[in-house]
Parts: C-alpha cells; structure tokens; sequence
C-alpha cells in the first residue's frame, strides 16, 4: 500500500481535476507508421454475452473474428454501469467524478481535454457516429461528425495522409426490446442461459432472449466496419478494439456496482502487434483505454490521467498488472451513491444511502424480468439471496463478496470475522483511490487512519 499524502481540501462537488494547460510530451513514434485507431463500444452488455465466450446462446462471427485474428480479455471492468460517466472516462482516462461528468447525460466540460486534443496534435484525423453522449457541444471536437450517416462516408471523407481515430457507438443492445424490431428473431425463450443473479422464468427468458438477438444484430454492423477496413486496404495498421460501456440493462446489472453492471466483453486486434489468439484474464478498467491509446500513437499520457496504459499487454512488451479496478454509481434516473474496488478475488462496496432500497433503472423497471422478479417476491417466492438482493431495506453500508466462491455475488461477507482483514484492507485502497480522484464523497476510512495503515 502506498504512503500518501490525504488532503481533502481539493476536492469538490464537482471533482474537476487539475490538468497542465500544455500537451504532454510525444516520445519515440513507434516503429513505422502511427497506427490508425477503431473503438467499436456495444450499449449495455455485459460479459460473457459474444461466442467467443462460450455464449451458446449467441451466434456472433464478427466478434468471434476478432478474438480469433487479435485477443480476448475475460477481466474488463466499466469505471460506472451508467452510458455518459462510463464513456466520458474512456474518452479522458480519468473517473468520471473528477472530470465532473458523474451524471447520466452530464455533458463533457468545455476546458475538459480527452483523447482528440491529444491525438490531433500528434496529425489524427477524428470521427465519430452514432452514440457519443458526452453532449451536444462535444460533437464539434470530431474532424468528421457522423451522426446518421452510413460508416463508409468517413472512409471516403478522411485524408489519406493522415492516422486516424474512428469512434462508433452502436446502440443495441440498449432497451427497449420492441416487437419486431429485432433481426435475426431466432433465439426461442428455451435456447438462453439464465444467469444466476436472475431468476428463471419464462418472462426472464423472453427479455434475455431479445437480448441476445440485440447483440446478434450489433455483429451484423460490426461486420460492415470490419468489411470497410478490409476493403480500404486499413487493416493491418490499426488497432482495432472492441467493448461495451457497460453490462445488461436487466435487474442486478445496470445501474448496479456488481459484476454484470460492470463486467464487460473486450477484444482487441492488431495485425503484426498483437499475436492472434491470446487470451488475457489480467484486470483492466475501461479509464485505461485513454493512455493505451496515446502511447501507441507515441505520445506520453499526461499525469491527470488515472488510468494506466497497458499496450505492453497487448504486444508483448513491458505491462505492469493492476491489482484492483474502481467504480462509481450516481445518479441515472435515480440518485444511488455507490463506490467499489474490485480484485481478481473479491469486491467491497460501500453503499452511500443504505437507506434507500434497490431500485432498478427507468427502463429496467418496465421489462419483464423486473415484473417477474416483483411477481416472485409479492408471491413468496423468490429465493432468500435474490429477496436480499433486491428488497432489503436497509441495504448493507458495506457488502463483500468472495468471488471465487460466489461469482454472482449473494453471500455478504463483510460481517463474517474470517475476512476481517482482506475488508478492511479493501476499505483503506477505496479510501485511498477517491481521495486520490478527488471524489467528493467522504472516504469509508479518514485520511488519518490511513496515515497510521501505511505507517
């Protein structure tokens, strides 16, 4: 653990960061040609749900491509199960409530520096199409703004001198599930898997099966990008990544600080870079993405960044591993205040309002899970573990989960004495990050206290 200094007198409601007014210093270009960047990002799913997990119920090529030709990583982790703050920290490396972009919609402050400031002063051309959601103003950062326009307009538009960065934002597979509007529509209620932080009813099956043709459309259009690259001749100098901003808009996910809120696919390919086939299980935060990015393209990611580059995972050079990831839930349609860490063995979370019962997101509330779920619980019979999970008032300040044992998270711990210690230890590298990012909720443990832990 590190001996830090733990003022709070920086921090704010806002949280913004301090950042140098100047670029930071571009290093070494890589060898050959800046690589051209592609950032595919899904809406609202949630890890394991592509083929190349093992996701019987989904026939996704396109994906499964990528994990084939590039590599896939089975420990990604969304800094919030919310669309804006989640992908306001992929755009700037930083925790959304430093960058004061914690709100669902906040939009992304104006003297607030991401990536495209960064990559454009190393000759990037930008462009971005469909779902941003960093505001409106935002819009006129990108070189090339998409919006509704077909993907091979970029392709057509952009200099041919010139690296470039390439944004999309699918929307599926974002509710709602509308009769009809889905393709392919073969996924029968039978043919799903029903996790085990859901119950298994026939209502449950019929949403997570519109799901899963959601995500099967979603591989559709990634293969029109992927086809566009090939045909371009662009291939084989970018770097191509692939994720979601968050997990599944179903009860216990979204909107929730537990795995399938934040758990979330991830491939990355790059031809002559990244060995085909390679599988990491090491942890990564989407906030890293920002400083992967910029070290590629031969600039040194700037010090305001939280995240932590991790392109020597990806080519086989230099990495050091995290050992914990970070998260935050604020408001999205609801206030709920909740901080997590997360290792590879286990999660803390610190409930804010405890008092407030769980309550599912605006769109959630309306699907059929959440009307099973309620039907369960109004009739008796819903398990004991899912009635705490979602009916206990008040909820656990703390809760700890040892995910080895209990991977969907229905056993808390915190109170268990055997894992005293590992809480504890927990609580303090949680006291440690917000107080680091500026947060400006009071930390579970005081600065002082934790002057004596790493004394």
């Amino acid at each position: 653990m590190k001996n830090m200094s733990y003022g709070l007198g920086s921090a704010s409601v806002l949280g913004r960061s301090r950042q140098s007014s100047s670029l930071p210093a571009v290093t070494d270009p890589p060898k050959g040609s800046l690589p051209n960047f592609v950032f595919l990002i899904s809406d609202d799913q949630s890890y394991p749900d592509a083929g190349c997990y093992g996701n019987k119920s989904l026939h996704t090529p396109n994906i499964d491509r990528l994990a084939r030709e590039g590599m896939r990583f089975d420990r990604v982790f969304a800094p919030a199960p919310s669309c804006s703050p989640s992908r306001s920290a992929i755009l700037t490396g930083e925790s959304p409530h430093e960058t004061g972009t914690s709100r669902f919609h906040s939009p992304m402050p104006a003297d607030q520096k991401t990536i495209l400031e960064y990559l454009k002063s190393r000759g990037y051309y930008t462009g971005a199409f469909k779902k941003v959601h960093q505001g409106l103003e935002f819009w006129n950062r990108w070189d090339f703004q998409g919006h509704r326009q077909p993907i091979h307009t970029f392709f057509d538009a952009r200099p041919k001198n010139r690296p470039f960065y390439l944004h999309i934002g699918y929307h599926d597979p974002h509710r709602p599930y509308l009769p009809g509007e889905r393709f392919p529509i073969h996924n029968t209620r039978s043919e799903v898997a029903v996790p085990g932080f859901l119950p298994d009813t026939p209502g449950v099956r019929k949403d997570l099966a519109h799901y899963c043709d959601a995500i099967e459309r979603l591989d559709m259009r990634i293969g029109i990008c992927l086809e566009l690259l090939d045909r371009h001749g662009l291939a084989e100098n970018t770097l191509l990544i692939f994720t979601s901003d968050q997990g599944m808009s179903f009860p216990g996910a979204k909107g929730t600080l537990y795995d399938p809120g934040l758990h979330v696919p991830f491939v990355a390919r790059w031809p002559g870079k990244i060995k085909p086939g390679r599988i990491s299980s090491e942890l990564i935060s989407l906030v890293d993405l920002a400083p992967t990015w910029l070290e590629a393209a031969g600039i040194r990611p700037p010090k305001a960044m939280d995240g932590s580059s991790f392109l020597g995972l990806l080519t086989g050079g230099k990495y050091h591993p995290r050992e914990e990831i970070f998260a935050e839930r604020n408001y999205h349609t609801h206030l709920d205040l909740i901080r997590c860490v997360r290792t590879a063995r286990y999660k803390l979370i610190h409930n804010f309002l405890p008092q407030e019962p769980y309550r599912p997101l605006s769109d959630i509330a309306r699907s059929p899970s959440w009307r099973s779920i309620e039907h369960l619980h109004n009739e008796g019979k819903l398990s004991p573990a899912l009635t705490r999970k979602f009916f206990a008032k008040p909820r656990a300040v703390v809760e700890f989960y040892d995910l080895e044992k209990d991977p969907w998270e229905m056993e808390n711990h915190a109170p268990d004495p055997t894992y005293g210690d590992t809480v504890r230890k927990l609580q303090a590298e949680l006291s440690q990050w917000m107080i680091r990012t500026h947060d400006f909720l009071p930390p579970p443990i005081e600065p002082v206290s934790l002057d004596l832990l790493t004394e």
